[in-house]
């Protein structure tokens, strides 16, 4: 999504302090996106430590190669991740995370500022997919 922001969505995100570790469900990105979108729904006093993940052998060699240098792997990786416990995968949220949350980030990193900028993003994304669909949607002859 970010290489075809435009600069100054890709500057707000690069100013952000690197999280430094996987984070995905519930972790830091997510809360931050919720401290600017719905604050009164989130009580930081109540964020649980950083989670303590256990993850099977394959997800765990994959794991360092998750991220934005690699988006490959990163689809990869969460296409094998979170399979329902009967499958047998021992990839379910249950069986890999002892708290729900699907981060190894420090949750007290949330900030609304973080959470708007990711949600502008978005936002920017989402118009720029729109706005090339309608550039493209078949003429209909009258």
């Amino acid at each position: 999504m970010e290489a075809h922001l435009p600069a100054s969505l890709k500057a707000a995100i690069e100013r952000l302090p690197k999280l430094g570790g996987f984070d995905r469900h519930a972790g830091v990105s997510e809360t931050s996106e919720a401290l600017y979108l719905m604050p009164g729904l989130v009580d930081m006093r109540r964020a649980p430590p950083a989670a303590r993940l256990t993850l099977p052998a394959h997800l765990e060699a994959m794991l360092p190669k998750v991220g934005p240098s690699d988006p490959t792997m990163t689809l990869i990786f969460l296409s094998e991740a979170l399979k329902a416990k009967e499958t047998g995968k021992h990839t379910s949220t249950r069986e890999m995370t002892s708290t729900g949350i699907w981060s190894e980030v420090d949750p007290s990193l949330a900030r609304a500022e973080r959470g708007k900028a990711y949600v502008d993003a978005f936002v920017g994304a989402s118009v720029q997919f729109i706005e090339a669909w309608k550039r493209l949607e078949p003429k209909h002859a009258e």
